[in-house]
């Protein structure tokens, strides 16, 4: 079992409600992480980096691609490790209705996003750059909150597509109110877990010890025989739609953290794409424990 974590003030963590932030679950409820106090942001990355600005969380798990433009465009933070290694696979959906059947079908057209600055956001552009196209950030995005709002903007006419994670859109494309079109794959690890800077000056050493204490309940439910039956009632998902998403997900280990190497991958592609201005030094986003 992992040893607790105790903090004299509680660390504010936030993440979605979804199967990558389970050990954190798993950690809470087992009392081993006292000293942490989690909230779910079901609004996603984009509002998580601006809830870190605005110091109503000190740290988050979220998107690799998010947290990086969110640093790039001034919020004070820093990766602290990875949540998530493996690439996340983002489900490209359309109402069932739509006369839209294929990725190239959707040139041109408008995408529901959760924020601006989310991963929703973020990986529209990378599908568009793929399907050779620019989008303008006017024209082509539709803030819509969270998946209910994405639901409701489809279903209405008012977005054409949404992208979001492939496997917890599942009942929704089993209610056949989506379809699913395609893929698009992230290039590089899914999530990361950041912090603001001044926690980290202050608290660097307690948000260590908290992620090795969740990196090791990752560890004992990886190793459970019944993991595939534990997320599908926890997430209300079908086995066989969480034995995809285990076969190709690996929740990080203790002290993993994004390379510099893929963080200068992250970093070239979001400039390519427009969505920074600069391409910050690998120390203005890492953090390193002393």
């Amino acid at each position: 079992m992992p040893e607790s974590f105790h903090a004299s003030s509680p660390l504010r963590v936030g993440g979605v409600p979804e199967h990558v932030s389970l050990p954190w679950y798993e950690a809470i409820a087992g009392g081993y992480l006292p000293g942490v106090h989690w909230t779910d942001q079901p609004s996603g990355t984009g509002a998580m980096m601006a809830a870190l600005g605005a110091r109503e969380l000190d740290a988050a798990v979220a998107l690799t691609e998010g947290v990086v433009q969110g640093i790039s465009d001034g919020v004070e933070a820093r990766i602290v490790g990875l949540a998530i290694p493996s690439a996340l696979q983002w489900g490209i959906h359309v109402a069932a209705d739509s006369d839209f059947r294929d990725p190239g079908d959707l040139v041109g057209t408008r995408a529901a996003i959760s924020r601006r600055g989310s991963g929703s956001h973020l990986m529209a552009y990378v599908l568009a750059d793929r399907l050779g196209w620019q989008p303008d950030d006017d024209a082509h995005f539709v803030e819509v909150g969270d998946i209910d709002g994405a639901r409701s903007a489809l279903a209405a006419g008012d977005a054409d597509y949404f992208l979001w994670d492939r496997f917890m859109t599942q009942p929704v494309v089993d209610r056949g109110e989506f379809v699913r079109v395609g893929i698009q794959e992230t290039p590089w690890p899914a999530f990361v877990v950041v912090a603001r800077n001044d926690v980290l000056e202050r608290r660097g050493d307690d948000l260590t010890d908290a992620l090795a204490v969740v990196a090791a309940t990752a560890a004992e439910l990886s190793a459970r025989d019944d993991i595939v039956d534990v997320i599908a009632d926890r997430f209300d998902l079908r086995p066989e739609t969480v034995a995809d998403w285990w076969a190709v997900t690996e929740w990080a280990e203790a002290g993993e953290n994004l390379s510099v190497d893929v963080l200068a991958e992250v970093q070239a592609t979001l400039l390519r794409l427009g969505r920074i201005d600069q391409i910050l030094p690998a120390r203005h986003l890492l953090f390193t424990p002393s």
